[in-house]
């Protein structure tokens, strides 16, 4: 069972109580490792919205689209969302904001395994469980085919995961 809880109109995931990582057992989001978050992300907040509107309107369409994309381009130009988008560090964003770039994408989930005998040290130097999320940065129309890669892997207990993306 997940409860949805409401912070700041936002539908927040992370806030609820989670029964579905371990039989039996009702934790936070805090409490989960990489592995649990990564399958609680992908199958209640990424499958459940895979299907609905985008910010209430219908979403973005990928070859034609200028429309939308003008409009969400001014709204984050004006609120200054694209600094924000760079340089938050967690989870789920705070505010639901239209993606100005890479708005046309799927995810996936994803598992790091490194060589035997690695010299990397840190989340690179064992098997690490993620997110992966391709994408096109704009309408094909105005913009092109531009291929995003953002990649999120999920750390154990009660941090941030890290994330990379090009």
């Amino acid at each position: 069972m997940i409860t949805n809880a409401t912070y700041r109109d936002t539908p927040s995931i992370i806030h609820d109580e989670i029964t579905t990582a371990r039989t039996g057992q009702r934790l936070t989001y805090s409490e989960l490792t990489g592995p649990e978050k990564c399958n609680y992300l992908f199958n209640a907040g990424i499958r459940p919205t895979a299907y609905e509107n985008y910010q209430g309107e219908t979403r973005p369409e990928v070859f034609g689209g200028i429309g939308q994309f003008s409009k969400s381009a001014l709204e984050s130009i004006a609120n200054h969302l694209l600094s924000q988008s760079l340089t938050r560090v967690g989870d789920e964003l705070e505010v639901p904001k239209p993606k100005l770039f890479h708005t046309y994408g799927t995810t996936a989930k994803i598992r790091f395994t490194p060589e035997p005998n690695t010299p990397y040290t840190g989340i690179l130097s064992k098997s690490a469980y993620g997110l992966a999320r391709f994408s096109y940065a704009g309408p094909v129309l105005g913009i092109g085919v531009v291929p995003g890669l953002g990649l999120k892997f999920l750390i154990d207990g009660d941090h941030p995961s890290e994330t990379w993306s090009s």
